[in-house]
């Protein structure tokens, strides 16, 4: 089995076929499939174990998901640092701070780094710039409501 980490979707997503794919390749039930699309559109990491990793992961993206198979590695301790990595980006919950998931996208990125998978790695990096520049945005707007009150 090999896997598939999806990290979210494009607009135009197609959540209703992305469900039966989940329950036609990756073996899941419907309750689970569901919460898979749940987590996909609230951008939750989802790591999918299927018998052909590339041929999901073409089908999901003709549906609009943004995905990657993960390359398995052969050092064993890499591969569970990197998937509790994803889990803990997974279990962030919406509303707290972008800072966190830059640094969780930027940890498993380098742990992703050697192998060889850099798209994957670029997406990382290119979803932590984003999830600062969001940080840094929000304090910018902060700092301009505390200045208008001493005005």
């Amino acid at each position: 089995m090999s896997q598939v980490l999806i990290l979210g979707w494009k607009p135009g997503f197609q959540k209703v076929a992305m469900n039966h794919l989940l329950q036609a390749k990756a073996g899941l039930g419907l309750r689970e499939a569901k919460a898979a699309v749940d987590d996909i559109l609230e951008e939750r990491p989802v790591v999918c174990q299927v018998r052909d990793a590339e041929t999901f992961r073409l089908a999901a993206q003709q549906l609009g998901a943004v995905c990657y198979v993960i390359s398995p590695s052969t050092n064993p301790l890499e591969c569970s640092r990197a998937a509790k990595l994803i889990s803990l980006l997974a279990s962030l919950k919406p509303g707290e701070t972008p800072i966190s998931a830059a640094e969780i996208q930027i940890r498993l990125a380098r742990e992703l780094l050697d192998s060889g998978n850099t798209e994957l790695v670029s997406e990382l990096l290119r979803r932590s710039l984003e999830n600062v520049a969001s940080v840094s945005s929000q304090s910018a707007h902060l700092d301009e409501k505390l200045m208008s009150r001493f005005d």
